[in-house]
């Protein structure tokens, strides 16, 4: 019986599909990219520049570069209003701890640093322990909202510029965050040492007029959100409030270090 030549025919065609596929769109589209990216190199080697020229940064480039740093300083904001909460946490642990017990354990250079973190009236500018932490926060802010206004900068050689300053910025903030924490970390360790010697019982802390409970109260007078609203006859409720709110609900996160940060980050 004969074979049929034409079903042997397609057949064979079929097979040379295979082997050699029509072009596709994407193919087609590829090849014109590799096209127009060849017409647009020098014509000649030697136009070319040496290896060892360094690359060019574009607009896009440092647009990325500044971006960097500007996530950089909302991560040391951050780091901040998280050092605050664990600082603020670890303040109510001491405040717990009765009065009299307070006086009695660990060194006495140890009683008057806690005194001078926990029971003190004096507001965050005034406090050593917080001299760096402001700052901090200008530098970072500084950066964010310079970064933002820079977005629509077209020039290479400002964008160059601007890097280059704030690359130094936020190296030096890194190091001023993380000297800050290590603090905050120390004064955790301390405060349990002294928890260790000392129940945390008996203190009267949700009665706003005791001895302790004015003392706690004057303590958290002292945190950076309630600068500038008036004296303790003033706002002598909205402290109480979050007297009675923190014995309560416990620590809230605090937000305050990164101010607008975040919504600067966003636009």
């Amino acid at each position: 019986m004969e074979p049929d030549n034409r079903m042997s025919l397609q057949i064979l065609q079929d097979a040379l599909a295979m082997v050699n596929p029509p072009p596709s769109i994407s193919t087609t589209n590829r090849k014109e990219k590799v096209q127009t990216w060849l017409n647009n190199l020098p014509p000649h080697a030697s136009d070319f520049d040496p290896h060892t020229t360094p690359p060019q940064p574009t607009i896009a480039i440092y647009q990325d570069l500044l971006l960097w740093t500007a996530t950089t300083a909302l991560r040391c904001l951050q780091a901040l209003d998280k050092a605050d909460t664990r600082f603020r946490f670890d303040g109510v642990r001491y405040h717990t701890i009765r009065l009299t017990n307070r006086r009695k354990v660990g060194s006495v250079a140890l009683r008057y640093r806690f005194m001078d973190l926990f029971e003190t009236d004096r507001g965050r500018d005034e406090q050593p322990f917080f001299a760096d932490w402001k700052v901090a926060q200008q530098i970072a802010l500084g950066v964010i909202e310079r970064v933002r206004d820079l977005r629509v900068a077209e020039d290479v050689v400002v964008l160059k510029v601007a890097y280059e300053a704030h690359d130094e910025e936020v190296e030096a903030l890194v190091k001023k965050n993380n000297k800050i924490v290590e603090l905050v970390e120390n004064v955790t360790g301390l405060v349990n040492e002294v928890c260790e010697q000392a129940p945390l019982e008996g203190a009267t802390l949700g009665e706003q007029y005791s001895l302790e409970g004015n003392i706690f109260r004057r303590w958290i007078r002292t945190f950076s959100e309630f600068d500038g609203i008036g004296g303790i006859d003033v706002v002598g409720g909205v402290i109480d409030a979050r007297a009675q709110a923190m014995l309560n609900d416990g620590v809230w996160y605090v937000d305050y270090w990164r101010g607008n940060a975040v919504e600067w980050m966003s636009e």
